[in-house]
Order: structure tokens, then sequence, then C-alpha cells
């Protein structure tokens, strides 16, 4: 519910910005999350949103290197998870290179591995030899509420692409984004939770921080017999996909990066190459570094960033770009989910980084 009522105000915000922020002024960007924090909070908000941005860019890299090593020992499990990632790093520099209609033929590729995951979970726990015992449920446990919260709002990280979709649709279908967003996010919802319950049904304590590597095993993490090509081909599939969506991440990264040196002309082309072998392993190395640490990085990019997109700017955006038409309630309901937004960010950075150390 939150999360489907904030994109409605990103979609309100972008008009906003649209309306204040005059052309000279956007130096040929479009009304985009930097131009909603300028016409927000001026030159300082433009230059907050930039970085976060910049930063969610970068944290997305490290995570899905890390997920896709994790991936990867499935397939090679004889091979450590550092040197996949690796090897994962090494293919997301040659797929740089891959022309973009190529890598648009995968992205069907996202929806089959959903209702392949669903199927796997399904599958591998009606397969199972034993079921877990009643003791190993906990029916509510708050101390992980945070950590739930943030893992939950880096699931649904579309808030960061709500701007270039509404600036996208046309004048006619504009009134209908409330309403396209609260079913997507339903579905959304209903997918990941009816995932989550099953794998937690049927594993209960084994459940694993990947629901791959739960894929085929038993509660012991035991083979069981005849399950085991399903566990391959989940594992090609999520390595095949994510390996695909490397450069939603790197290229915008490299942009950013690129426009902050001053380099122009055949210093700027001479570079390019440099400049991608730096960023790179300015994102592979921290994932080796952070192999066994893949629920932490969800947690620290849903906290810092996915809260910040979805919560966080939203909420603040919004009551000051539209102060002057709020009753007194509206902006006190914005403080009260600005504040929480902000509780949650402070408190999921601190337990991520616990966790990062307690795994170091």
């Amino acid at each position: 519910v939150v999360a489907s009522g904030t994109s409605v105000l990103v979609a309100r915000c972008v008009s906003r910005a649209d309306e204040l922020v005059p052309e000279e002024e956007r130096k040929g960007e479009p009304v985009d999350w930097p131009l909603i924090g300028q016409a927000a909070l001026g030159l300082p908000g433009r230059l907050l949103v930039k970085s976060l941005w910049v930063t969610a860019l970068f944290l997305k890299t490290v995570f899905c290197l890390v997920l896709n090593g994790t991936n990867l020992k499935i397939l090679f499990p004889q091979v450590s998870s550092r040197i996949l990632i690796g090897i994962c790093g090494i293919a997301v520099f040659g797929t740089l290179y891959v022309p973009k209609r190529f890598l648009e033929y995968f992205s069907f590729m996202g929806i089959a591995v959903v209702v392949l995951i669903a199927a796997a979970v399904l599958t591998s726990g009606l397969e199972l030899p034993e079921r877990p015992e009643a003791s190993e449920y906990q029916l509510f446990d708050p101390s992980p509420l945070v950590s739930i919260v943030t893992t939950a709002l880096f699931c649904f990280v579309v808030h960061s692409a709500v701007p270039s979709v509404y600036s996208a649709m046309t004048t006619e279908a504009k009134p209908a984004f409330g309403k396209v967003s609260a079913a997507s996010f339903s579905l959304a919802f209903l997918v990941y939770a009816s995932v989550g319950v099953a794998g937690y049904y049927f594993f209960a304590g084994s459940t694993q921080e990947n629901v791959a590597k739960n894929i085929g095993l038993d509660l012991d993490m035991k083979p069981i017999p005849g399950m085991g090509f399903l566990r391959i081909v989940l594992a090609a599939l999520l390595v095949a996909k994510t390996q695909v969506t490397f450069p939603l991440f790197c290229l915008p990264l490299l942009g950013a990066v690129e426009a902050a040196l001053p380099l122009k002309g055949l210093a700027a082309s001479s570079s390019g190459l440099l400049l991608k072998v730096s960023v790179l392993l300015f994102t592979t190395l921290p994932a080796i570094c952070l192999a066994s640490q893949m629920q932490a990085l969800v947690s620290i990019t849903g906290a810092i960033c996915s809260t910040s997109m979805a919560v966080v700017f939203p909420a603040a955006f919004y009551a000051l770009l539209f102060r002057d038409q709020l009753e007194a309630w509206r902006l006190a309901l914005l403080g009260l989910l600005f504040a929480g937004g902000v509780y949650i960010q402070v408190m999921g950075t601190w337990k991520a980084i616990q966790g990062i150390i307690e795994g170091a």
C-alpha cells in the first residue's frame, strides 16, 4: 500500500517539477529524480538525489555480482565463490559492448524466471522426504522487522524509474497511472508473498537467503533424488537473467562517473576503456570481499537507497512542492511517513553494517 501510494506522489512531483524548473536550467536532462530534487530544494536537492542515485547503482551492481556468484556456486560447487564473482565481473565487461537490441531479447527471462522459481519451490517442497517440525515455525518475531521492511523495499525497486515511466506516458494515459500502479504493486506483492510463504512452509528454519539454494535439496541440504535437474536449470536461468541486466546499472554508473570527470575530445575517448576497467574493479572487488554477505547487501541497499526513493523522498518532496495546497492533516501524515522512513533508514543501515562486521 505504501509503495503504491508513494509512486503516485512521485508521479505528481514529476508534473510539478516540469512546471517549476525552467528549460534552460535543466542542462538537457529529462524530468527525473534530480530535477525533482532541484524543484524542491534547489541545487543542493539536485546534488543530493544524484549522489544517492549513483550510490544505488553502485550497490545494485555489487549485489548482483554477489547474487550471480552465489548462483554459479550451485552450478560449480567445487569453485570458490570469490573466483566465480571475479569471473562474473569479467563477463560484465563483455556485456558493456553487446548491442542493446541483443540484450532486449532476454527481457522475457524476468517473467520466465519468476514463474520457474514459484514452480521450483512448490515442486521441491512437495518432494521433500519429511516436513519441518512444528517447533521450527515462528508465527511472529519482531526482532528482524526493520530488515524485513528494507528487504521488501529493495524488491520494490521500481521507484527509481517512476519519473521516466510517467514522463513517457501520453497525456490521456497519465490519469490512469494510480490504478495501474496499484494493480502492479498488488501483483508483485502477491508473487513475493506466495513464494515467501510457500518457501517458509516447506523449509522453515532451513530456508536459505537465496531460495535457489533450497531447490532440489531436503531439510538437511542433501540432494532429493531426481530433482537435481531443476536446481541446475533454475540456477543457470538466474545467472543468465542477472548477467544481461548488468548494463542497466553499469552504463548509467559509467555515464555518471564520466560526466564528473573533466575530460573532453581525445582524452575522453582514450580514457573510455580505462574508465570501464576502473569502475568494474571498483564494484567487483567489494563484491568479492562481501561474497558471503548477500542479505546484508540487500538490507543496506534497501535502507539507504530504496527507502529514500520509496518513502523519504516522495514524502518530503511532495510536502515541499505542494505545501500551499495541502491541509494540515495531510502535511502531518506526510511528516509521519517521512519520520518513519528516516527511522527505517537509520536502523536498517546500522543493522546491515552490524551484519557485515559480524560476518566478516
